[in-house]
Formats: structure tokens, C-alpha cells, sequence
């Protein structure tokens, strides 16, 4: 570019002196114009996971200029984005060995040639850990906000892939030495081909970490990530995360990752916990105790201590226990920031009050940014209506050194922590009663907090299977069920149910009525809330009936 600009501007120069000096016949010749290239940004790589990635999609997003492209069928690509400008990420989805995959990479930096600079990145499981490591959130999140003034340094991701690297080396005993994940050479393994030294390590690494677990691991990842450079004290390590990841899955069932789990159970009582199942332990931190698996249904185990405990896992690892006094969630342990949690908030909080009596809420808190909040509540004992009360007393939240936030409303100090899937959603789980407390005088709850959306009607003959973990009357039950979806009616907003336990009797469900994100049965009066991008839906009954009923619906395989 700059020699074509010095070349326009001479052709010029000499133009003027013609016509100065009034030669060329008392005329001036037209100056032919000169071509002016327009710069290109070239990405290449590979995709693959041990396997290619082959006949995927591409989607590539820069500082400036997007594009994309497909894989061939040794998962290499190519996109020419004009006028584009590093630094880039990539996003390659596709399926391996029937498992649909979706993998991220970065290039920060290039070679100029002319007016083309072209770039490597590499798109693998490995690639998919530095980035969340080096964003600490979730790949598909950082894509998505990638676009004019991000940046990333040489030096940033740098430092994100050696810790990561070493961190894996010493975990797990995968050793890269002096591969680039990112830049160097990847052959992978084709019907036709076998593998590089690279490809060898992504095997490695599918046989710790499988595809179907992946997601969750990199999730822990940007979450120690997060608490690494967040302050204060963090509740989960990488060394930790990736040293769990090497104890692999609970067998048939991708979304039971081993690692740390937080537990709070209905009267709020909270604990951490860490699960081996390469060995099938658990641990409550003084006491290990043995973790059998179910033979029939995948992803319930029982664990045996002084009571035996029943453990069904979601299908975003978020599950819920229960044993023959209480019922209660379980959840991978992360960092939580205030940050994270300003705007406004549905929950549903149960448990036992001060007096001893079994009681419900059901409201909206806003929380703001100066860590002050609002409260209001629907009346549930009388019946839920569209009125949502506004409490008199204004609630505060402060910082915990254990990763979670210390909800300060109410004559007990509440605790709250969360979970964001691998999706992005974040629910809270919290607790006025973390010491477990069955005294009178003491609040003993718990309560979830999430971001309402709108319910909506399922499909006829939709078949639902799920366990059933409820507190009726203080007395704890969980259960497998089955349901049909038998009837739908656009009109009205309402679907009617079968349960496979109860095929005689049909129950009629309203979506959204009377408040948006709920669904109510008239019938022994039950509201519903899902916990979006869970698999997670809660219930609550008016206690005028003759059962006092929460229930904690899971989504089973």
C-alpha cells in the first residue's frame, strides 16, 4: 500500500510541472489509475478432538470482520475475511462418534505479507481449556461478546496456556512438551490416516475427559479461573478442577463430573462434598464414604453413611439427594461475584420458620448495584395471585471469603452461592440456616433464585422421565416417574398430564398464569417453576391443602 502511495503521488508531481510549463500541446494526459489491493486476513487450522472434525461449520469472529467456512474431511479450514484485523476467535461445531461437539480457539497474532496476513488456530478440546482459562468464562460466551475492541496479547495467551499446560501435566500426566495447541502441526486421525503427536495427546485426553463431559470441565475451568483473579478467597483451584477431571465421570452418565460439590438440603444445612468415581467415593472432608451406582438408571447413586443417601444428577450436572430425613440439591462448586447477580430475581424459598411451623415463599428480589435490594412476595398460603407484595425491610448483601455472598435480611444472615452451566445460565442457591440449626427461635430454609422466563406448553404425547425428590409433610420421598403430555390447548394456555404411577388420573397444568415463568394446576393446587437451562423444575402447593408438599423435579435419562 505505502509503494502505490508513492508512486500516485509522483505520477502527480510531474502532471502539475507539465501543465505549469504549458507542454503537451496546451493539453494535460489523463494519469492511469493505479490499483489499490485491499487487505486480507487468512485464517487456517485443524479441528479435531482424536478424530477430525470433518464437514463442520466455522464461524470466525475478529476485532474487525467476520467469516466462515467448512471443514474438509481431515478438519482443516480456510477463511479470507477482507479488511479483517486479528486479534480472532474461531468457533468449529460439529459431531464426532455421534456426540454433536462445539469447540473455540484464538489467534492473537500473525505474518504480513503485502497486503495478507495470515494466522494459525487450531481448534481442539485443549484449545477449548486455554480459552477458558484465558477469558475465565465460558468459551461460547466470550465468542459471543467477540467482536471491535476485544484484544488479546501474545503475553496473555501466553501465561493462560502454560498454566493451563502445566496444570494438565502435572493433573492428569498429559505432557505436550513442545507443541503449540494453537500453531503447530495437527494431523488427525481419519478412516485413512493415523495421528501426529498432537492428535495423540487429544486421545489422551478424550480417554480422562469425555466429549459428552467436556463442557462441564470447561466450565470448572473458567470458574477457578474467574476466583484466581477475582480476590479473596477462592473456593475452587485449577489444580483442583483438572486433577477431578483425571477421576473421569460417573459411568454412563457425562453430566456426574467428579470434583467438588456444594450440597443444601431443605432446612438450608450446607456442606461440601467431592466425588471420585474413578474410585466411587465420596467425601464430606473428615469422612470417605462408598458410592454405588445404580445398575438400571443411569446417573442415581447411593452413598453409604450413617444414613443412606440417594444422588440423581441432572443433565447439567445440577442433581438433587435425598435420604430418609430431608431432601435437598447438589451442585458443582464455584466462585460468585456480586457483579454477577445485580437485576431482578424470582425464588422460591421453603423450610421450617422460627416457631417450628412448615412454611413457603414464593416473590421477586432486585438487587442492586450498590448491594442494596427489594423484596416482595405472592401470597402462596392463601393462593397465588398476579399481587406481589413489596416487603418494608431492605436487604444487603456482602462478601464471603468461600466463594459465595452473605444475604444480610432477616433477623439470620442468609448465605448465597451459585451455578452457571456451560450455556451460561446462572441459578442461585441459598440458605438461612448453613449451620443446619433444628432449634425453635431459628429460620431453617432454603431458597432458589433464578431468571424467570416465559413457560411454555409442551407437545402432544411429549413423554417427560424424571425423578421426583418432595418433602410431604416433613417426610421425604424420591421418585421415578414417567408422564405423557395428553392434551394441549393453545387457547387457554393449558396441557393435561399422565403419570406413569397414576395412569387413571389426569392433571391439568396453566402456563403463565397467574405470573409469567409459572404453571399452575387447579386441581390439589400445585405452582411450578422451572429453573431455566437446568433440567431443575420446583413445586409448592397452598398449605390449605391436606398435605404440606415441595417437590424438586430432575430430568432423567
Amino acid at each position: 500500500m505505502k509503494k502505490y502511495g508513492v508512486i500516485t503521488l509522483a505520477a502527480g508531481a510531474v502532471a502539475l510541472m507539465l501543465v505549469g510549463c504549458g507542454g503537451g500541446g496546451g493539453g494535460t494526459a489523463e494519469q492511469p489509475s493505479v490499483p489499490v489491493q485491499a487487505a486480507s486476513l487468512q485464517l487456517s487450522g485443524t479441528a479435531a478432538t482424536g478424530l477430525a472434525l470433518a464437514s463442520s461449520t466455522v464461524d470466525v469472529r475478529c476485532a474487525s470482520g467476520t467469516g466462515a467456512a467448512t471443514t474438509n474431511e481431515a478438519g482443516a479450514y480456510t477463511v479470507t475475511i477482507t479488511d479483517g484485523a486479528l486479534p480472532c476467535m474461531i468457533k468449529v461445531t460439529g459431531q464426532v462418534d455421534g456426540v454433536t461437539v462445539t469447540l473455540h480457539s484464538v489467534t492473537e497474532t500473525g505474518t504480513t505479507s503485502g497486503s495478507t496476513t495470515t494466522a494459525v488456530a487450531n481448534v481442539t478440546p485443549l484449545t477449548e481449556l486455554i480459552v477458558a482459562q484465558l477469558a475465565a468464562a465460558a468459551p461460547a460466551a466470550y465468542f459471543d461478546s467477540f467482536g471491535a475492541g476485544s484484544t488479546i496479547t501474545t503475553e496473555q495467551l501466553a501465561a493462560a496456556t502454560t498454566t493451563l499446560l502445566s496444570t494438565l501435566k502435572t493433573a492428569t500426566g498429559i505432557d505436550l512438551g513442545t507443541i503449540d495447541p494453537f500453531k503447530s502441526t495437527l494431523v488427525p486421525a481419519t478412516a485413512t490416516t493415523e495421528g501426529n503427536a498432537y492428535d495423540d495427546a487429544l486421545e489422551s485426553l478424550k480417554a480422562k475427559v469425555s466429549l459428552e463431559s467436556l463442557p462441564l470441565v470447561v466450565n470448572q475451568v473458567a470458574s477457578a479461573s474467574a476466583a484466581s483473579t477475582g480476590g479473596g478467597s477462592a473456593p475452587i483451584t485449577l489444580t483442583e478442577v483438572l486433577t477431578a477431571a483425571n477421576a473421569g465421570s460417573l459411568a454412563n452418565c457425562p453430566a456426574a463430573i467428579s470434583g467438588k460439590y456444594r450440597v443444601i438440603d431443605y432446612r438450608g444445612a450446607t456442606q461440601v462434598v467431592q466425588f471420585d468415581f474413578s474410585n466411587n467415593t465420596l467425601t464430606d472432608g473428615t469422612d470417605t464414604f462408598a458410592v454405588t451406582p445404580n445398575a438400571s438408571q443411569p446417573c442415581e447413586v447411593s452413598v453409604a453413611g450413617t444414613v443412606t443417601t440417594t444422588v440423581v444428577f441432572g443433565p447439567n450436572g445440577v442433581g438433587a439427594l435425598r435420604d430418609a430425613e430431608s431432601t435437598g440439591y447438589i451442585f458443582p462448586v464455584q466462585s460468585l461475584s456480586y457483579e454477577a447477580i445485580v437485576g431482578d430475581w424470582s425464588f422460591v424459598e421453603s423450610g421450617v420458620d422460627e416457631t417450628g411451623t412448615r412454611t413457603h415463599f414464593v416473590g421477586k428480589i432486585t438487587l442492586n448495584a450498590d448491594r442494596t435490594g427489594a423484596v416482595c412476595d405472592y401470597d402462596v398460603m392463601g393462593g397465588i395471585t398476579s399481587a406481589c407484595t413489596a416487603d418494608d425491610e431492605t436487604p444487603t448483601v456482602s462478601d464471603r471469603t468461600d466463594g459465595g455472598l452473605q444475604l444480610n435480611y432477616g433477623d439470620t444472615p442468609g448465605r448465597i452461592y451459585g451455578y452457571r452451566t456451560p450455556a451460561g445460565t446462572l441459578t442461585l442457591f441459598g440458605t438461612s440456616n448453613a449451620e443446619g440449626s433444628s432449634s425453635l427461635g431459628v429460620m431453617q430454609s432454603h431458597f432458589i433464585a433464578y431468571k424467570a422466563q416465559p413457560a411454555v406448553l409442551p407437545a402432544l404425547n411429549t413423554v417427560r422421565k424424571s425423578w421426583d425428590a418432595s418433602m410431604v409433610n416433613g417426610n421425604s420421598g424420591l421418585t421415578r416417574e414417567t408422564q405423557t403430555i395428553t392434551a394441549v390447548d393453545t387457547v387457554n394456555q393449558t396441557y393435561t398430564r399422565v403419570r406413569e404411577s397414576a395412569p387413571t388420573v389426569s392433571d391439568v397444568f396453566a402456563v403463565n398464569q397467574p405470573v409469567s415463568g409459572m404453571i399452575a394446576r387447579a386441581q390439589r393446587p400445585v405452582y411450578g417453576f422451572a429453573l431455566p437451562g437446568l433440567g431443575v423444575t420446583v413445586a409448592v402447593n397452598a398449605p390449605g391443602n391436606t398435605n404440606f408438599i415441595y417437590s424438586t423435579t430432575v430430568i432423567r435419562p
